[in-house]
């Protein structure tokens, strides 16, 4: 063991005055947004991923066309600490006796003419008694549990949500895997409620239709319909996940747009 030698201050009131004046959150703040932008990805028209098939449309086109916005510091920690947990299932994975974990963070593209649908799957395990191999989707969630308006009342959270069992459907189609699985998470808790997804053609068409879709809106600076905006299920996007609400809302007095026409900020 290093032995640990102290320096002792001749001005010891001199010493704390200045540690008490550093700005050591700051700087540590700073210090974790610089680490989590080192990791953010350009996107590339062309080239989409699961995790984003279930955007709206509008959205994901003007996050392909528009100048690139940073991503706020709230939501590259909230994706971070998805990576977080997702590192402990991991680990409680490796050590199980009943669980083989096969791969971890297994990268995979799948080519469909000139498109290309790149993805990352967090685990492929198998599990004893079961011969085939699973694959694992771990998500984070605030609680298990949200207010209900109307009733007055706390209720359970329907799960699993549609978009994640959009995301896990390429997954399995990229694995050639029939079943998977979205492991949700409780973060104050660590409690884990299981949904298993069978893998569906159907599903998966429409999916890869929809990516066509996007792409044919990208390559001829066509402005797609506001699904957010039309669709009931998807509104809670339009508030929580949209950087372009208020351009989006501009938009819609537009409805003439030139084909052609660039998007403008």
């Amino acid at each position: 063991m290093s032995e640990v030698i102290l320096i002792p201050y001749s001005r010891p009131e001199l010493a704390e005055n200045s540690f008490l004046s550093l700005d050591l959150e700051g700087t540590i703040n700073q210090a974790i947004d610089e680490y989590l932008r080192r990791e953010e990805r350009p996107l590339v028209v062309g080239v989409y991923y699961p995790s984003m098939i279930s955007y709206c449309l509008r959205r994901l086109f003007y996050l392909y066309t528009s100048p690139p916005k940073p991503v706020s510091s709230e939501k590259l920690r909230i994706f971070h600490a998805g990576n977080i947990i997702h590192s402990f299932i991991k680990e409680v994975l490796e050590k199980s006796e009943k669980i083989e974990l096969l791969h971890n963070e297994g990268e995979f593209a799948i080519i469909i003419d000139d498109i290309q649908i790149r993805g990352r799957y967090d685990d492929m395990i198998l599990l004893r008694g079961f011969k085939e191999p699973i694959v694992i989707e771990v998500k984070s969630i605030k609680s298990f549990r949200k207010w209900d308006r109307e009733r007055k009342e706390h209720v359970d959270v329907e799960l699993p949500y549609s978009e994640h069992v959009n995301q896990l459907m390429i997954y399995l189609y990229a694995m050639r895997c029939r079943y998977g699985a979205i492991v949700y998470v409780e973060k104050p808790t660590l409690q884990i409620k299981v949904c298993p997804v069978v893998f569906d053609r159907d599903r998966l068409d429409m999916l890869i239709d929809r990516v066509k879709q996007l792409h044919e809106f990208i390559i001829t600076k066509t402005l797609p319909p506001a699904e957010a905006k039309q669709n009931e299920s998807m509104r809670w996007q339009c508030y929580v996940a949209c950087e372009f609400r208020e351009h989006c809302d501009r938009c819609e007095n537009k409805n003439n747009m030139k084909k052609g026409e660039g998007v403008s900020f």
